[in-house]
């Protein structure tokens, strides 16, 4: 391969400068990589009406926004017999600023032979009706303005406030048992505000029974100051815990989340081995900035479920 053309073309509707017509005009610093070699354009080829598959009308419009392209020439990249290339297209998004909030695009390769050049490795010809077989587009790549990560520890560490607060290996069951601990980070762009957390227990120990759940922010109380509308939990279903106020996160800073939960009713009877439980954050909802314009999103479509860990391990026993 020799020459690539990409195209990136807004999602009607979506904050992007103001519109999503002129949302993809603003991107700039791309980058083309195989994983090993990379090429660079510093700003946009050109610009057409529309992209392929896309209906037709009125370019520019928030219905129907402009389709901007990179062309990158004198590339090579090798298509491996009977294999597969796989490229990643990289941009630089920070000129959008706090316009940035949710902003949506897609990426694509238009199925034209005019937007691929192929030649043979051997001959350097250029190989006739190299056009792809289908447009290729990538899935909708949402922007934010700063972002949310989630990891699960065992105690809140030395120098936080509520430092030594432990969720142990070995359950006790009680009215407000520690179940796990969550680190919530902001990234270094911006602060954020935490909305809601998606929580699903496991193992043998729940049983039919409601569990009723409680979280609290480490730098207001470990114990007596619930951040959540208290959610209940029956067996393994998972259950979406509200913050009465959205618990703002300092960008490059970390919270700890308390989960507490009234574990009287666990199965933890009878011989043999013992009851065994787990907890998960599914999913949560965040707000990318605390200063308007900004925008309620989930966690992104790559996130994996985090799993409480309990003296180093991801399962308690009773």
């Amino acid at each position: 391969m020799t020459d690539i053309t990409v195209s990136a073309t807004a999602i009607s509707g979506t904050p992007l400068n103001g519109t999503a017509s002129t949302s993809s005009g603003t991107l700039g610093n791309f980058v083309i990589t195989d994983g090993t070699t990379s090429y660079s354009r510093s700003t946009w080829s050109s610009t057409t009406a529309s992209n392929v598959g896309e209906s037709g009308g009125t370019s520019g419009t928030s219905a129907n926004p402009s389709r901007h392209v990179v062309t990158f020439n004198n590339v090579n990249f090798t298509v491996p017999a009977s294999g597969t290339l796989r490229l990643t297209v990289k941009a630089d998004t920070t000129p959008w600023g706090n316009a940035a909030s949710n902003a949506q695009f897609t990426v694509g390769i238009n199925a034209t032979s005019s937007d691929v050049t192929l030649r043979g490795q051997q001959s350097q010809s250029t190989l006739a009706n190299a056009a792809l077989t289908s447009f290729a587009q990538s899935a909708t790549t949402t922007v934010v303005r700063s972002s949310v990560s989630i990891a699960a520890v065992a105690s809140i560490p030395v120098g936080q406030p509520g430092a030594g607060t432990s969720a142990n290996a070995t359950g006790v069951v009680g009215t407000t048992e520690i179940v796990g601990i969550f680190a919530v980070t902001a990234s270094s762009a911006g602060d954020v505000h935490l909305n809601t957390m998606t929580l699903q227990q496991g193992g043998s120990a729940p049983t039919g029974a409601a569990v009723p759940y409680s979280i609290y922010d480490n730098t207001v109380s470990t114990s007596t100051t619930t951040q959540n509308t208290l959610t209940n939990l029956t067996g393994t279903t998972a259950g979406s815990q509200t913050f009465g106020t959205p618990i703002q996160i300092t960008m490059g800073q970390t919270k700890y989340l308390v989960v507490r939960a009234s574990t009287s009713a666990f199965n933890t009877a009878g011989t043999g081995a013992a009851k065994t439980y787990s907890l998960d954050v599914t999913a949560f909802t965040f707000t990318d900035g605390i200063i308007t314009p900004y925008t309620v999103v989930a966690n992104s479509a790559d996130f994996s479920n985090v799993t409480a860990v309990f003296g180093g391990t991801g399962s308690r026993t009773y």
